[in-house]
């Protein structure tokens, strides 16, 4: 392929990727807990005014520092206060993190590494529904990205005082996204390359040497590197200063509990739960880095192999010693290792293209294809998991039959084309896959599976209603942080853990519950309320998984709401 077709081709892999990232936003809903905890806490930025303190319910939320917040809020003053504006500042980051890693690698690796890094990664499951999702990680992914590419220009000796601008800006900006993070995986990053060289000393039975590959830092040429590194400290300090000082003059316990509690007892605890055994990511990568988790043992075993090529020795380093950090750290979630997959693609590219370059034949021999078949029968059985949603109703049964032949279509295409031993055509196949999968999940699939949507079906009837006032309405053993995004963010979460047999008079008029609290309440409870609306059966996916009946309630006496 020529030069002028692949820099076509990479276009077209960024501009289809962004509309992917882009498309049904809007009309699926937001997931988990911290997707509307994000939502909501921009809007009441946006509302409030106050852009120094992150509120959520009003409360100030110390989770993470500022800036997701600002760039939601603002998509939101421009399109509206709406799920769509909450995920923009994700897809356009995560192109932005595309475009950046096609400019830099092309003219500092090669045309042929460029493409491929870039559709892998933009391909990757993670990678598609962080882009399509208002949380911190796809904009983190752009700074962390931005600083480690300037980090391996330093390391290669090549750190001039753009370089230094760049990494010192990006390192601040991705501080005010998510913490000192960025730090972490650059030292991790740093003692990586450290430990290769003990290693490669090691092996090769020789005294091994602290000095880094940073250029002759020496005699006259410590002085400009003292000077970079001042000037660095001073960017970073400019980006994060302000607002880290307006926020403790605004609210005085906010950084002590940002530190103490979302920082320190993140790294020693399991957060809301979210505590792994070590080994969690080496497990959950083989799905997150779907389709490409079929090369990852190759790409890691060639990368290893081919460590004496800088660049390949910078991302080996990228993605092991900032993997062992979030081993280490207690709290775990599967996408907390999306700033890896930048050098992840790019060792899988490597691995990719030492096949079809004639270099080696790791995916066209027989112990490949039965890797190839386990991935297939993996393709197959996901195809199969809308299924086990048939017991809900109504049933998107078209759209569920879809996506059982897509994943056939897909699985079938890759084994052919690998079986006819052609490796650049399977692998395109593995990626454009992944994406029309992913586009068909997210505007057909979803969109219709009501039993995903319980709080935006019980939202439409508050608002129906007029039950969007402060006070109105409150949620009794559902606790969907979206229904209070989708209501308008007025309804609150009641500890009540039963129907009251004699409500307050200052009882909120509305009462969102579930169908076993209605059911085990007393016939004097049941009195003071009405149902309003159908009862709605589904998935609480952020309270457990449970799967409950869901009711809007309303006290008699209280016309309309």
């Amino acid at each position: 392929m020529t030069m002028r077709a692949l820099m076509l081709w990479i276009g077209v892999v960024i501009a289809t990727s962004l509309g992917l990232y882009l498309i049904g936003n809007d009309t699926f809903s937001l997931w988990d807990r911290d997707e509307p905890r994000y939502a909501q806490c921009s809007r009441e930025m946006l509302q409030s005014g106050d852009w120094i303190v992150p509120r959520l319910y009003g409360v100030p939320r110390t989770a993470k520092p500022p800036l997701i917040y600002w760039l939601q809020a603002s998509a939101m003053r421009e399109l509206g206060q709406n799920a769509s504006a909450a995920r923009l500042p994700s897809a356009i980051a995560m192109a932005l993190t595309l475009l950046l890693l096609a400019t830099v690698l092309w003219r500092f690796v090669g045309a042929a590494e460029a493409f491929w890094t870039v559709f892998i990664l933009a391909s990757s499951i993670l990678t598609i529904v962080t882009a399509k999702a208002a949380l911190t990680d796809s904009v983190l992914v752009l700074w962390i990205t931005s600083a480690q590419l300037c980090f391996y220009a330093t390391w290669r000796g090549r750190g001039g005082w753009l370089i230094v601008i760049v990494m010192a800006t990006a390192t601040g900006l991705a501080g005010l996204t998510k913490g000192p993070v960025v730090l972490g995986i650059m030292a991790m990053t740093g003692l990586a390359l450290i430990a290769m060289r003990f290693i490669d000393a090691a092996l090769e039975q020789r005294t091994w040497t602290p000095a880094l590959h940073f250029g002759a830092i020496r005699g006259a040429a410590v002085g400009p590197a003292l000077a970079k590194v001042g000037a660095a400290l001073l960017i970073v300090a400019a980006i994060c200063a302000p607002w880290l000082w307006l926020v403790h003059h605004r609210s005085p316990p906010f950084l002590g509990a940002s530190i103490g509690h979302d920082v320190l007892k993140r790294i020693l605890t399991g957060l809301e739960g979210h505590r792994g055994p070590p080994g969690y990511h080496l497990l959950t990568i083989w799905g997150t880095f779907l389709p490409w988790s079929l090369l990852l043992p190759l790409a890691l075993a060639l990368a290893w192999k081919h460590r004496d090529r800088p660049p390949v020795r910078f991302a080996l380093a990228a993605v092991v010693g900032p993997w062992i950090m979030f081993e280490i750290v207690q709290t775990k979630l599967p996408h907390y290792l999306l700033p890896l997959f930048p050098p992840l693609a790019f060792l899988t590219a490597h691995a990719l293209l030492q096949t079809l370059r004639g270099v080696r034949s790791d995916l066209i021999n027989r112990g490949f294809m039965r890797a190839v078949t386990a991935w297939c029968v993996v393709i197959l059985l996901l195809g199969v998991v809308p299924w086990l949603a048939y017991r809900f109703r109504p049933f998107p049964l078209g759209i569920t039959a879809l996506v059982s032949v897509l994943a056939m279509v897909w699985a079938s295409v890759v084994y052919i084309l690998f079986r006819q031993q052609r490796p650049a055509r399977a692998a395109v196949a593995m990626g454009v896959g992944a994406m029309v999968a992913c586009a068909v999940l997210f505007t057909l699939y979803l969109p219709r599976a009501n039993f995903l949507r319980l709080s935006i079906l019980a939202a439409d009837v508050l608002k129906e209603n007029g039950a969007t006032g402060p006070g109105e309405a409150i949620m009794l053993d559902y606790k969907e942080p979206s229904l209070a995004f989708y209501q308008g963010g007025t309804i609150r979460e009641g500890r009540e853990t039963s129907l009251p047999d004699d409500p307050p008079d200052r009882w909120p008029k509305w009462v969102v519950v579930t169908g076993k609290m209605w059911d085990e309440a007393s016939p004097r409870a049941r009195s003071h309320f009405e149902a309003v609306g159908p009862r709605l059966h589904g998935l609480s996916y952020a309270d457990g998984g449970r799967v409950l009946d869901v009711m809007v309630l309303r006290r008699r006496g209280e016309a309309g709401g």
